[in-house]
């Protein structure tokens, strides 16, 4: 097969696996950004190769990749990425997509064996879509080091930001129902002393949906006041807030703002030049974990969890209490 006919458009990539099946082909399928080609991506896709007949790279686009690494990146444009890995004879397509994850195309060809980093694990978004059609996750661990750790080594590049996303209702305070008044403000314990260590590596962000504005029950700039007393409480700790994200719309206005959506996160993430894979966010709720995880984040939740959540919403980390955090991230 020709190099150009391994990269193929998704549309395309759907009928060769259609008649790949009638031949009772195993497909598997591996997805990534592949940025600076290493010797770990070489051995994750010669281990993938060996799982099933047909491999299947599924490629971030460049506008994916500067989404959740940077602005920096990709170093090497998707052109020249897909032209490498075609190059291989362990590859057998390669299909470019510019959303955040690879779900879309993953839950169009539903491959047979879907190979994993050991970075992300079984815990990874895909896992449960992958249950839908019988699929299997299966991972590969490589002692190799990452592209951004050879960029820095080899150019001493400043990195993108590392940050941490806090909810605010349940997890900094405590949650009222539609805490609108200063007054009202009460943190949880541990809170301060817990984002004075982590501040010390990452930038700290609040980012909380506030229907109640959009609902008629108090204005912006009571929500604004709340913030402006927390960030005033954090400052007097050595803390502080890079900004507080506000989400003031509720579910029928179908915003790409409000969690689980991570229009928020991808925003601040472009503003700071955030490396969203490599930073976490913090929430007492599922929708916070599903608009981390739909970002390419570590997620954890932090309260008792449902004895089986989907993928898309199962925390990487689950803690009971504010304090307990620092034992998770690193």
């Amino acid at each position: 097969m020709l190099i150009s006919n391994k990269i193929v458009p998704l549309k395309k990539l759907l009928q060769e696996v259609t008649r790949l099946r009638k031949n009772k082909k195993s497909i598997v399928v591996l997805s990534g950004s592949f940025d600076m080609f290493h010797s770990g991506h070489l051995g994750l896709i010669k281990a993938a190769k060996n799982k099933g007949d047909i491999l299947i790279v599924l490629l971030n686009s460049d506008a994916s990749i500067r989404s959740y690494k940077g602005n920096g990146r990709p170093i090497i444009l998707e052109k020249d990425r897909a032209e490498l890995l075609a190059a291989l004879i362990y590859v057998d397509y390669v299909c470019i997509f510019d959303e955040l994850t690879c779900i879309l195309p993953l839950t169009r060809i539903k491959p047979d064996i879907f190979v994993n980093g050991s970075d992300w694990g079984k815990l990874s978004i895909e896992t449960d879509f992958l249950k839908e059609w019988g699929g299997k996750i299966k991972i590969h661990k490589s002692l190799s080091e990452t592209t951004s750790s050879i960029l820095e080594r080899v150019n001493n590049e400043k990195p993108a930001s590392q940050a941490i996303f806090f909810d605010r209702d349940g997890v900094l305070i405590k949650d009222t129902g539609y805490l609108h008044k200063v007054g009202d403000v009460v943190f949880l314990d541990g809170v301060f002393e817990t984002l004075k260590k982590l501040g010390e590596k990452y930038k700290l962000f609040v980012i909380t949906n506030q229907s109640g504005i959009a609902r008629g029950m108090y204005s912006n700039a009571a929500v604004k006041a709340v913030h402006a007393h927390i960030d005033r409480e954090c400052k007097k700790k050595g803390i502080t807030i890079t900004e507080f994200l506000v989400c003031p719309h509720q579910d029928e206005d179908g915003c790409e703002c409000r969690k689980p959506k991570n229009g928020l996160l991808l925003e601040a993430a472009k503003k700071y030049n955030i490396a969203l894979g490599k930073s976490w966010i913090v929430g007492d709720k599922l929708t916070d974990i599903e608009a981390g995880k739909t970002s390419n984040m570590r997620t954890i939740f932090m309260g008792k969890l449902e004895k089986h959540v989907h993928s898309i919403r199962s925390p990487h980390v689950v803690v009971t209490s504010f304090k307990e955090i620092l034992n998770s991230i690193q």
